[in-house]
């Protein structure tokens, strides 16, 4: 994936207007599917909730061996959501910037926004 990137805002506009899609739209939906997965919400939900923990919590899981193996079991799987949804994260934040740089290059901040202090 080709990250658009440049200096100046007709850069980044030549940039994008010759750039291939980031992702295949047999790819979106896969991804798509696969956020949408029920044992992907159970992942994602244990390592908000662990996100949601002080030191004392951790300090009782390091001497609770049912609830360090509880934990532990979704090691693997919190890994792989991290970086599914950073891939996710990647490609969201690639579509904004690419959509920004052709909105910047088509148009003025007065013709998006309106003419500023026109109550009309």
């Amino acid at each position: 994936m080709k990250k658009i990137a440049a200096a100046c805002p007709r850069e980044a506009f030549e940039n994008v207007a010759h750039c291939e899609p980031l992702i295949s739209a047999d790819e979106m939906y896969a991804l798509e599917a696969e956020l949408d997965m029920d044992g992907l919400r159970r992942v994602r939900h244990v390592g908000l909730m662990l996100a949601t923990r002080d030191g004392a919590w951790f300090e009782r899981l390091s001497s609770n061996l049912e609830l360090a193996q509880a934990i532990s079991a979704d090691f693997e799987a919190l890994g792989k959501t991290a970086k599914l949804l950073k891939h996710a994260a990647d490609l969201l934040e690639q579509a904004r910037r690419r959509s920004e740089a052709a909105i910047f290059e088509g148009f003025t901040a007065s013709v998006l926004l309106g003419p500023l202090g026109d109550d009309a």
